[in-house]
């Protein structure tokens, strides 16, 4: 499904490529003209042509313009009949990966303590697997947790690198609904992290910067506020993305823009 099957990919991901197959194309507006053309010439001749090209036309733009994209549930039913045919969706990330006694398939995806350069906190456990997953951790060189503890075995390492080194950053990584404030109140108020002292930067989301990632289109974005979970993106262009951020320092709008994700799709 993301880039033939190479990556692991959360359900959120799976509804924006659920809804690019879906969602009718903008360009095929002039085939339906040609076709509405030449069926209303068979009928009716010359002036039948013209009507029909236009008629199907339009039509066909008009309805293009008024699609909706499904309900999510749709992915549920999807995704049991699957599994219920012997046919389960591969690398799909269905539920938490790392529980609490699952200490080796973390720490295999993990780079050596000695190298962890930041410590990334994010908002919600399942862009955690997702990371860890597709070794963005092991590459960018990064201890990854979510700001409730997950997964609860690697919160002690996490600890002990901020405690003992105070010049590691320190990046919260959220969803453009959970902005940056919410996230450092949130994690002062559980202290699961000692993070007071280290310089922290905001990798998040924020809904005035989901207004220009127009190839979110298929998910219609607007509908919800521009309020978007962040794996609502293709892996591999949030994985470019947040490798520009945090090398050079800036915005991850930045970042995508600079992967070509910003402007017009």
């Amino acid at each position: 499904m993301t880039s033939s099957g190479r990556y692991f990919f959360t359900l959120n991901q799976l509804y924006l490529y659920y809804c690019i197959e879906k969602m009718p194309k903008n360009t095929m507006w002039p085939v339906a003209g040609i076709i509405g053309g030449v069926a209303g010439q068979v009928a009716l001749g010359i002036e039948g042509a013209v009507m029909g090209a236009i008629s199907a036309a339009g039509l066909f733009y008009h309805g293009t313009r008024g699609w909706r994209p499904p309900a999510r549930t749709v992915l549920n039913d999807l995704h049991v009949d699957m599994k219920a045919a012997g046919h389960p969706i591969v690398r799909f990330i269905e539920k938490p990966m790392f529980e609490f006694r699952d200490e080796e398939k973390y720490i295999e995806h993990l780079p050596n303590a000695l190298d962890i350069d930041q410590v990334i906190v994010v908002n919600r456990n399942s862009l955690v697997d997702l990371l860890v997953l597709n070794d963005f951790s092991k590459h960018s060189k990064s201890l990854v947790v979510s700001q409730s503890g997950y997964p609860n075995y690697v919160i002690p390492i996490a600890k002990e690198l901020l405690r003992k080194r105070k010049s590691m950053k320190v990046y919260l990584l959220h969803d453009s609904n959970e902005g940056r404030i919410a996230m450092k109140r949130n994690l002062a108020d559980s202290s699961i992290l000692p993070t007071g002292g280290h310089a922290m930067f905001n990798l998040g989301l924020e809904p005035e910067q989901v207004v220009y990632m127009k190839h979110l289109k298929p998910i219609q974005p607007a509908r919800t506020k521009y309020s978007i979970p962040l794996d609502s993106i293709p892996y591999p262009v949030l994985e470019t993305a947040l490798s520009y951020s945090i090398r050079r320092g800036v915005p991850l709008l930045t970042g995508f823009a600079a992967n070509g994700f910003v402007g017009k799709s």
